[in-house]
């Protein structure tokens, strides 16, 4: 077989592996996807999404010490399916419908494993992507959230965008990335307010990005620093409308009167071992008893990162604070729950892009162990297994997502959106 047939070969194999982790991905967020009830927080957003367009653009709930006004984007992304979905003699919905608002959430979600795998491609072998791909496709955390009809599978995507294209500017700094940039990140602060922190965190990149490019020559570092300038100030001119909304939910938050404290979480030393939930939630499950692999994560994530600073230092610099500098933000936050890791959500790519990284520098030092053709395979074949270790813990809990009690309204009074007053 000569170089160009096996080329072709290699790239028929990559394409087939990439269909079967998407279609996985496609399967496991569409199986009784509208089987289950909605529950609360569902129940809110489809209520929004039935009041005119004008009235989720204004503050959508009165802001008092436990509800605070959400972001517009999620009642505004189902609102063209609210049409579709009538409630019945019991003031309830049909599979159909359930289906049917979920469905946005799912489609992002699925965007999102295509996104992250081209992500990957950018960070080294077609084998990244495929790890990537599959981590965040098969991440119980991930399918969790594609398949509810809230904004936190948008909060991935949006932040995908986003984190591709500062990334992409840094490598070549051109005019082209400030669109996805600015667009991504309004559309995520209009998704949920904790996207505030993944614009700090690319805001402490360019500084430090900056400050070690500096010696690259000050023409290239002109025009990064002000491609990202002007990204940053188009996103504040386009977050404008709802930065009273911001601020107002800031303040309460800072005074800990929010819905979701506890008093673990008063003090930054005790909120430090709510915050291994982060790293166990993002790869397997977040309830108790079957918690993620932390230890081996970790462990990746840290040779990803060792493996980006050889070869590309500004994914190792980028990766490393999109992920670390929103968690230790989040952690001091006054009141903040760090079981709630919906809430850290935009961490994730970060994560699993560092994993993917890390996973395959192993699979490389395990063929340098077997220099042979068939040891190729067998570390390939090791390289696999330790992917699935790590989604053991999701494997296990997916069968729980896809029954009628995976979403219940058991903590709500009366039927669906009988108990809401306009």
């Amino acid at each position: 077989m000569n170089t160009n047939e096996s080329k072709t070969t290699r790239s028929r194999v990559f394409w087939l592996a990439a269909g079967l982790v998407l279609l996985a991905s496609i399967i496991v967020r569409l199986i009784g996807l509208g089987r289950a009830n909605l529950w609360t927080d569902e129940v809110d957003t489809f209520y929004m999404a039935q009041q005119p367009v004008a009235k989720i653009l204004r503050d959508k709930h009165a802001v008092d010490a436990v509800v605070m006004p959400e972001p517009p984007l999620a009642a505004l992304v189902v609102k063209p399916f609210v049409p579709a979905i009538k409630l019945n003699a019991d003031s309830d919905l049909t599979p159909r419908q359930r289906f049917l608002f979920r469905l946005p959430a799912m489609l992002a979600g699925i965007a999102s494993v295509l996104l992250v795998m081209l992500f990957a491609l950018r960070l080294g072998h077609r084998r990244v992507a495929l790890w990537a791909g599959a981590l965040l496709g098969l991440s119980y955390c991930a399918v969790y959230y594609s398949r509810e009809g809230r904004s936190y599978s948008w909060v991935v995507l949006l932040t995908l965008v986003a984190g591709y294209g500062l990334y992409r500017l840094a490598n070549r700094p051109q005019g082209k990335w400030i669109g996805p940039i600015v667009l991504a990140l309004t559309l995520g602060l209009y998704t949920h307010y904790f996207i505030a922190f993944m614009g700090v965190a690319a805001s402490c990149f360019i500084i430090v990005f900056a400050l070690w490019q500096k010696r690259e020559g000050w023409v290239y570092l002109n025009r990064f620093i002000w491609c990202a300038l002007a990204s940053i100030v188009l996103v504040l001119l386009l977050y404008a409308p709802w930065l009273p909304a911001f601020f107002r939910v800031a303040f309460l938050g800072m005074e800990g009167r929010h819905g979701y404290q506890d008093a673990a979480s008063a003090a930054p030393v005790a909120a430090l071992g709510f915050n291994l939930e982060y790293f166990r939630a993002l790869i397997g499950r977040w309830t108790v008893g079957r918690d993620g692999n932390t230890l081996p994560v970790i462990m990746l994530a840290a040779i990803g990162v060792a493996t980006l600073w050889r070869r590309d230092r500004a994914a190792a610099m980028w990766l490393t604070i999109w992920l670390l500098l929103p968690w230790l933000l989040v952690m001091f936050i006054p009141g903040s729950s760090m079981t709630h890791v919906r809430y850290l959500l935009f961490g994730m790519p970060a994560l699993l892009l560092l994993l993917a990284v890390g996973v395959d520098e192993v699979y490389l030092r395990l063929c340098q162990l077997v220099k042979t053709p068939a040891g190729t395979y067998v570390a390939l074949a090791a390289t696999i297994f330790l992917i699935f270790l790590l989604l053991l813990p999701s494997l296990l809990g997916m069968p729980e997502l896809f029954g009628e009690n995976a979403k219940c309204l058991g903590d709500t009074d009366g039927p669906l959106c009988l108990r809401f007053v306009d």
